[in-house]
Formats: C-alpha cells, structure tokens, sequence
C-alpha cells in the first residue's frame, strides 16, 4: 500500500509531462511503473544539458556549444512524445539523446591536453548508461547503447587519446585498459540488473494475474451463493404472488358464476342473430356478384389505355430522337460559325496588316518622288552632263507618282474590305446567337420530352399496377363469394353449437360453486410456504454476515 501510495504521490507531481488517462489505459503495470523514471531522467538531462550548452556558449564554444543544444532538443522532443501517449518513441528518442550526447562529449569537449582524460571520459559513458537503465523501456535499448559506446569509445582511442600517448607515458595504455574495462563492466553491469528486475516484475505479474483470477473466481462463488441464499425471499415473494393469484381466481369464480348464467341468455338472442346474418350473407354475395362485373369491365378499360399510353410513348420517343439529332446538327452549325467568326476576324487583322504595309508604299513613294524632283534639279546645275539623268530622275518620280495611285486604290479597296468584313462579322456573330438559342430552346424541349417520357412510364407502370390490383380484387371478390357461403353454412352450425354452450354453461355453472374448497386448501398451503421461507431467509442472512465477516 505504501508503493502505490508514493507512485500515486509521485504521478501527481508529474502531471504535467504525463499523458492523458486514455493513453496510459493501454500500458501494463511495469511500463506505466517505469514510466515516473523515463520523464524524470529526461527531464534532468534536459536541464542538465541546457545549462552545459549555455555555459559553453557563455564561454565561446560555440561549436560544442550548438551541439550540445542538439542533444537538449532530443530530449525536448522525447518530453513530448510521452506527453502525447507516444511512450515507446519518446523512450528511444531519449537513449537516442544519451548515445548523441556520448559522441559530442568524447570527441568535442573542450579539455588541457593530458593522458589521463580518458578518465573523465570513461565516467561519463559509464554514468549515460546508467540513466539508459532509467530510460529504456525494451531491452534492445541497453543493447543498442551499449554497442553505440563501445564504438564511440574505440574511435576516440583512435583519433583522441592516442595522439596523446606518444612520449607521455608508458602507463598511458593501461589507463586506457582499465577505463576500456569499466565502461564494458558497467555496461554489462547495468544489462544484468534490467534482465534481474525484468524478471522479478514479470513474476510479480505473473502472481498478481494469478492472484486476480482466484479472487475473481471467490467472487463468482460468493456472488452464487448470494443467489442461492436468496430463495428464501424468493419463496416468500412467490408466496406473496401466490395469495395475490388466488384473490384473483376467486374473483374469476364469482365472475364466472355470474357470466355462465348471463350466456345462457345470451346464446338464444346469437340464435337469432345467426338467422339475420344468414339473410344479410346472400345479399352480400349478389352484390359481390355485381361488383365482380363492374370491376371486369374497368379492367377492360385500363387495358385499352395501357395500350394507348405505350403507343404514345413510341411516339414520344420518336420524336425525342429527332430533336437530339436536331441539337446535334445545331451544335454542329454553331461550332461552324464559330471559326467562320474567327476566319473573318483573322482576314481583319491581314486586311489591318495590308493597309499598314500600303501606307509604308505610300510614304516610300512620297520619298521617292521627293528624291526624284531633287533629281531634277541637281541635273539641271549640270547642264548638258546632267540630260539622262534628269530623264531618268522624271521617269522615276512618274513611277513615284503611279505608285502612289495604286496604293490609294488599294488603299480605298482594303477601307471597303474591312467595312465588308465588320458587317460580315456582326452577321454571322448575330447568327451565331440565334443559333445558339435555338440549341437552348431545343434542348429545353428535349428535357420537357424527357418529363414527358418519364410521367407516361410512370402512368403506364401505374396502370399495369392497378390492372393487377383490380384483377387481384376479382379473385378476392370471387373469395368473399365463397367465403360468404362457407359463412353461411358456418351459422347453420353455429346453431347446434349455441345448443351445446347453452348446456356446458349450466354445468360451469354448477362446478363453479365447488371451487370454494378447493381454494381454501390452497390458502393454507401458501400459510405454511411463507413461513418457511421466513425462516430460510433468515437463515441466508445469517450465513451471508458470516461470509462479510
């Protein structure tokens, strides 16, 4: 009681680094015992680490300082992993942290260059592997660190110590042997106490599971005997519905007493009713008759509709199938007419093209024409020497001036192009629209088709429903016309049968009266039953507090 107590102390005060109830639901009792110990050792490697890399940044190691700060976060994270249920990850996150932490101490550490550091080194290792034991929830995870120091320390004695060693000391190797030999012992060490404790808690289990179950089968055999030392109060409540019983059979005595003598009035007016029941029969089986023959007539009608509607809906269908077709020539046209407006938009934009390319024409004329009078006028400060050129320089202006002609006719003729082309565009872009309405209006009518297909399926599913109600209802009128003859052949009996009830109500009568007796025999009899069950209660409850006690 004095564990459970400090475990419960002890849970409580880490409340805040604990998972929710839910996730602890679903740990064994080892675990969720260990658990304390894994938040506890992360918790202090946390903060002991954190104020070894602060220490270090605040003397300038900054690079053994980060490094530091990377082994604080993994434990950090090994924190939150267990806050969230994760208990198993944050467990080999924080050996994961121990093994990192090893690493950076061994090869990292700041330190006056000596052989016999391998000391200080040694003692760390030997010290993470016994937090490793406060940590590690699996095996393996003293297995793994082991393995991960092992080789750290290997590596160190290689790139660390050994440097150290030549020309110090001749006693340098044995320190090294024997802090080798220490961090293997106390590995080893620390593995043989988890295998020790792992089997003393799997044997406390074991006998705790053991002990549960006889207690639980205690328990079954109690709560049996309960049950059992109950009938005591059971016969007594039996006993109690019992007398409860026979007030009501004595009720149904004078009942019956009073209600034999009432039917045998009651059976002579039933003999006349039967004779009116009789009469009101044939009359019901010439209107069924009747009703057989309307209902026969109806059908036939349904029928020829049944017909109609399915002649209708081929029509129908028909039709449907002309209009898709229609939308999708429609759809056709209006995705013609679409390029067509874009064809004539392209021939816009050459037309747009020729017109710039004139106008470049035109101002080359102008130039040249230009070019040509200066032409002139240069061969005419020649003289005689300048003659063939001025006729040429005059050749070329007329050719200047042609040019300029036929580009402000082909300019004329492209205004009138581009005038033909937006009205073309407008046109088409118009019929386009109305196209696309069209195929809008047609698909609408489609749908309504559709609607139309779906209600006359419907009426003719409903019509061949009906037609099967109503023949359902001929055969039922054909059974109501024989049930109604059987019923009448039933009352003829029935007569017979009433002469009987008239008599078997005397004779109830008569043996109603010797129930008396009968009943008080059995009042004495539940006398005696609630007094013994009066004293088997008692006697259960006797054994019951000698049970508590």
């Amino acid at each position: 009681m004095a564990d459970s107590a400090d475990f419960s102390e002890m849970f409580s005060k880490l409340g805040f680094f604990l998972p929710e109830a839910e996730a602890l639901s679903t740990v064994s009792h080892r675990d969720k015992a260990k658990l304390p110990y894994l938040v506890v050792g992360t918790l202090v490697c946390t903060i002991m680490f954190f104020l070894l890399a602060a220490s270090l940044f605040f003397q300038k190691f900054y690079m053994m300082s980060g490094l530091v700060f990377t082994a604080v976060a993994e434990f950090s994270v090994a924190l939150g992993l267990v806050k969230k249920g994760r208990i198993f990850a944050g467990s080999y996150l924080s050996t994961a942290g121990l093994i990192v932490s090893c690493a950076i101490v061994v090869f990292f550490a700041p330190y006056y260059p000596t052989a016999l550091i391998c000391y200080r080194n040694a003692f760390f290792v030997v010290m993470m592997a016994l937090v490793n034991q406060l940590v590690s929830f699996k095996r393996h995870q003293l297995y793994a660190y082991f393995a991960a120091s092992v080789f750290i320390w290997i590596i160190a004695i290689l790139t660390v110590f050994k440097p150290l060693y030549n020309g110090v000391s001749s006693d340098a190797w044995g320190n090294i042997f024997i802090n080798s030999m220490a961090l293997v012992i106390g590995n080893l060490l620390v593995m043989i106490l988890n295998s020790f404790s792992f089997k003393i808690t799997s044997k406390v289990e074991e006998d705790e599971k053991q002990i549960q179950e006889h207690l639980n089968k205690i328990l079954a055999v109690v709560e049996e005997s309960k049950e059992g030392l109950n009938i005591g109060q059971q016969l007594s409540e039996s006993a109690d519905t019992a007398s409860r019983s026979l007030s009501r059979i004595e009720e149904f005595s004078r009942y019956l007493t009073k209600e034999s003598s009432t039917l045998s009035s009651e059976t002579l007016i039933v003999k006349h009713s039967g004779e009116e029941i009789s009469q009101q029969a044939s009359n019901m089986r010439n209107s069924v008759q009747s009703q057989t023959d309307s209902i026969s007539q109806t059908s036939a009608a349904m029928t020829e509709m049944s017909s109609n509607i399915q002649t209708i809906s081929k029509i129908a269908s028909a039709q449907k199938t002309g209009m898709d077709a229609i939308v999708s020539s429609l759809e056709s046209q209006r995705s013609l007419l679409s390029d067509l407006v874009q064809q004539v938009g392209n021939v816009k934009k050459s037309s747009d093209g020729i017109s710039a390319f004139v106008s470049t024409i035109d101002d080359i004329s102008s130039q040249t024409g230009l070019l040509a009078m200066n032409a002139s006028i240069e061969a005419a400060h020649a003289g005689e020497y300048g003659k063939g050129f001025s006729v040429i320089a005059q050749e070329i202006r007329k050719l200047s001036e042609e040019t300029t002609r036929s580009a402000a006719k082909i300019s004329d003729s492209l205004k009138d192009n581009v005038e033909i082309v937006h009205s073309a565009t407008g046109a088409v872009s118009r019929f386009a629209t109305y196209m696309e309405q069209s195929a809008a209006d047609m698909r609408t009518t489609l749908d309504a088709i559709e609607e139309i297909l779906s209600g006359i399926s419907e009426m003719s599913q409903g019509t061949q429903e009906v037609m099967v109600s109503l023949q359902k209802i001929v055969d039922e009128s054909n059974n109501n016309a024989g049930m109604v003859d059987t019923v009448a052949e039933k009352i003829e009996t029935q007569k017979t049968s009433l002469e009987h009830i008239s008599g078997f109500a005397t004779a109830v009568n008569e043996r109603a009266g010797s129930l008396d007796g009968i009943l008080m025999e059995i009042q004495i009899a539940i006398a005696m039953i609630q007094r013994y069950a009066s004293e088997n209660s008692i006697v259960g409850e006797r054994i019951s507090n000698a049970l508590k006690d």
